[in-house]
């Protein structure tokens, strides 16, 4: 098994895939820098080699509007990017997930909190946080964060409801497979 060196590998290519996203949103800045001067020429009634090499201000304007489209697409990128980084619990509660209370008296929620429980106890990891995602009807479930202590596990209604125990322990084990071997990293 080459799991470390895979792992590697798509550490290379994510920093490939940040280059690249960069390079991108400065051509798409100027693109739309371009598409605004466009505009401007053809309600100024000018002519473009006018405007694009003798006016100044023209290529002022057209540097400036690059440089804060170029900056808002990095500033909004920087946003979401630590908005993922408040945890497991964060990002549950992005895509709906609802918090389950621990001392439930639904049955579907009692098994679910059990099982988690006894997994939690039998890997030696905090009691992660459990959700509910109460509109999916799939079959389905994710453990995501950033340590070990702030793990959020999520299982859909569906895998709730239709799992018979026994898979619904395999669900939830390959989730706690998941947080020990840190690939519940956001």
């Amino acid at each position: 098994m080459k799991y470390f060196t895979d792992q590697d590998k798509v550490r290379k290519q994510c920093r490939y895939l940040l280059i690249v996203f960069i390079i991108s949103s400065a051509l798409a800045s100027c693109i739309y820098s371009f598409g605004l001067l466009a505009l401007y020429i053809r309600f100024s009634n000018l002519e473009w080699s006018t405007l694009l090499y003798q006016n100044e201000q023209v290529q002022l304007i057209f540097g400036v509007f690059s440089f804060v489209i170029f900056f808002i697409f990095i500033i909004g990128s920087i946003f979401k990017t630590r908005k993922f980084q408040c945890g497991g619990g964060h990002f549950a509660n992005i895509i709906n997930g609802q918090l389950v209370d621990l001392n439930s008296k639904k049955d579907y929620e009692k098994k679910y909190i059990e099982i988690v429980r006894e997994f939690a106890i039998a890997s030696g990891v905090p009691v992660p946080q459990v959700y509910i995602l109460k509109d999916e009807s799939s079959i389905n479930a994710f453990v995501a964060g950033n340590e070990i202590n702030d793990v959020a596990l999520c299982v859909t209604k569906g895998a709730l409801k239709n799992l018979s125990l026994n898979e619904l322990r395999a669900l939830i084990a390959h989730e706690f497979g998941q947080v020990l071997s840190g690939k519940m990293k956001i």
